[in-house]
């Protein structure tokens, strides 16, 4: 696929304007209007740039992101994954709902958005739903997370730890098991 033009600054929130414009300068972000129908080769590298951004900063690119590709999934993800982690729950939570409008069975946003529902105990009945949601969706560490979530609150601390400890065995690195785990942990006391 070919690149697309850069966008102009009249084109991008003032606040990414004078925040992170040079560095999306240098990135060129895609413009739909010169891509082939349903490509955007250059989402992945603006995406990888949100992550290295301090907060305020992500946020600005990820929300200029969400105006140039409102239909890409991953945007509103990394969105709600940035706005929950800085807790700013209710627009999280929407940007949470916009990835999943998206992409109804992604097993990362529904474990994202169970965990933030349980964290001020702001919707359990909801983040039950997420948790089983992810945990029908995925095989990877979120499904993994949310079926040994699930056993958490069933009261089988044995069977989640069990679980988690067979999926670190065989890949040591997903953050998510790491935390699914100290929680576990934390209720065997």
């Amino acid at each position: 696929p070919r690149q697309g033009r850069a966008a102009t600054p009249r084109s991008v929130s003032p606040t990414i304007r004078t925040s992170t414009w040079p560095s999306i300068i240098s990135m060129r972000l895609w413009d739909s209007t010169t891509a082939p129908s349903g490509s955007t080769p250059t989402a992945a590298k603006n995406l990888a740039e949100a992550d290295r951004l301090p907060p305020a900063e992500a946020l600005a690119l990820l929300d200029g992101l969400v105006r140039l590709e409102p239909d890409h999934p991953g945007i509103h993800e990394r969105r709600a994954h940035r706005l929950l982690a800085t807790g700013a729950l209710a627009a999280g939570l929407d940007a949470a709902a916009d990835a999943l409008r998206l992409q109804p069975g992604n097993a990362r946003v529904h474990y994202l958005r169970a965990r933030s529902r349980l964290t001020p105990r702001l919707d359990p009945a909801g983040a039950e739903r997420d948790l089983t949601e992810a945990a029908k969706s995925a095989h990877g560490p979120e499904g993994i997370a949310a079926r040994a979530a699930l056993a958490r609150r069933n009261g089988d601390l044995a069977g989640a730890l069990a679980m988690l400890r067979e999926a670190l065995e065989a890949d040591p690195d997903p953050a998510v098991l790491w935390h699914e785990s100290g929680l576990a942990f934390e209720a065997q006391g």
